[in-house]
């Protein structure tokens, strides 16, 4: 795709939030598998499920569920970040910044490392200048 060259900034920081959290990667004790499930995967946790049984298949399946809702809601915040981008190619900027912000949002309630931020700043301007005449192709 041949993205405008005032919009590049826009796609490296969608690139670096998109990036930035796809799963629990914090410290997130489980007492009942004495494990640390940073880094791992639902997906892992699913197969670990199926692999034992009883109280730890219990556990195991209570740690998949758990980072499904984590990876779910880092794709939710990716399709916000995305929608952003789409918005701010057709030059929607204050819907773009609103949609980032979303992002945000999301990432905040979870997510102790903010990856949409620098996407959500960046819209803002966008939309600042935009909104004032602003010429973007300065950037």
């Amino acid at each position: 795709m041949n993205t405008p060259l005032h919009l590049q900034p826009v796609h490296e920081a969608f690139a670096t939030g998109a990036a930035n959290w796809t799963t629990c990667d914090w410290p997130c004790h489980c007492p009942q598998l004495n494990i640390d499930l940073c880094g791992l995967k639902s997906i892992n946790a699913q197969r670990m499920a199926r692999a034992t049984c009883g109280k730890e298949s219990m556990a195991w399946q209570s740690a998949f569920r758990f980072l499904l809702m984590v990876e779910e809601k880092a794709l939710q915040a990716r399709d916000c970040g995305e929608r952003a981008v789409a918005a701010a190619e057709r030059g929607d900027f204050h819907s773009a910044w609103k949609l980032a912000e979303d992002a945000c949002r999301i990432e905040a309630e979870w997510h102790s490392q903010p990856g949409w931020k620098t996407l959500a700043s960046l819209l803002h301007d966008y939309a600042t200048n935009h909104a004032f005449g602003c010429s973007n192709n300065s950037r």
